[in-house]
């Protein structure tokens, strides 16, 4: 009998190992997928990101040339705005169900906090370096009321990814 139970001992305790094995095993590979799904996300940021600005550079364009000559600073970046933040949502729909980002907040958060952070750091480096306007005057731009209505649809644009959670 001291035998059977002796090999029962071994059993149990392989079965143990393979159970303990299981679980690190699941552990490695839900690890995995979250970096998998955090990539995804990042990508899906900056694709979000550049598809908007891109859109947003071209309305600039428009917006400076062609609506605050006539209707003024403010009332064309009000004109902008809608524009912006209707493809925005749409894009970002898009975005999201094509990289599979749905339910949980922090790939949501990450698509838009990356496409968010992008934006300001090109809008900057374009406005400095591409236009050359003095960051001092760029800065001042910003604490106007159109600067403080575009800044307000910039933080919209990052934030579609999160109130998005459901709409896909």
């Amino acid at each position: 009998m001291d035998k059977y139970q002796g090999v029962h001992k071994n059993n149990s305790s392989c079965e143990h190992h393979v159970g303990f094995q299981k679980n690190v095993d699941a552990r490695q590979k839900e690890g995995l997928m979250n970096k998998s799904k955090t990539g995804a996300a990042l990508l899906a940021g900056l694709i979000y990101f550049l598809g908007i600005f891109a859109l947003g550079f071209v309305l600039g364009i428009i917006r400076t040339l062609v609506l605050i000559p006539r209707i003024g600073a403010l009332a064309g970046v009000l004109l902008e705005i809608p524009v912006l933040l209707t493809v925005s949502w749409f894009f970002c729909r898009r975005i999201l169900t094509r990289f599979s980002i749905t339910g949980e907040l922090k790939h949501r958060f990450t698509v838009g906090g990356s496409a968010f952070i992008l934006l300001m750091i090109t809008e900057v480096f374009v406005s400095v370096c591409v236009f050359m306007q003095p960051l001092a005057e760029y800065c001042a731009n910003m604490q106007t009321l159109p600067g403080i209505v575009g800044l307000l649809a910039q933080i919209v644009f990052g934030c579609i990814p999160m109130i998005q959670k459901n709409s896909h």
